[in-house]
């Protein structure tokens, strides 16, 4: 619900509170949703750390052939946050875009 108010920073912290009080989520939609809010808050470092996380859930789970069709929905969400994060880590390093 934050997420579609666009209450993106409200959103991270609801996600980093399940994953310390909510210990059977589903870690999929858990990191997933947090690196998604992560970036539409323009929180880097926290954008990064989760979706390292939602990164290593799907390594985890690729090859077994019950995820196959759960793990291609993240498909292009997956494509999206890199691009984000990576356009973001660009923009941060361009001189042009420090603070003066």
């Amino acid at each position: 619900m934050l997420y579609k108010k666009k209450e993106y920073n409200r959103a991270l912290a609801a996600y980093e509170r399940a994953e310390k009080f909510e210990p059977g989520i589903n870690p999929f939609e858990l990191y997933y949703g947090a690196s998604i809010a992560a970036v539409k808050a323009d929180n880097l470092e926290k954008s990064k750390k989760n979706f390292e996380n939602f990164k290593y859930w799907v390594e985890k789970f690729k090859d077994d052939p019950k995820f196959e069709n759960y793990l291609s929905q993240y498909e292009k969400g997956i494509q999206w946050i890199e691009m984000e994060i990576s356009n973001h880590e660009k923009t941060n390093k361009d001189p042009s875009h420090s603070p003066s």
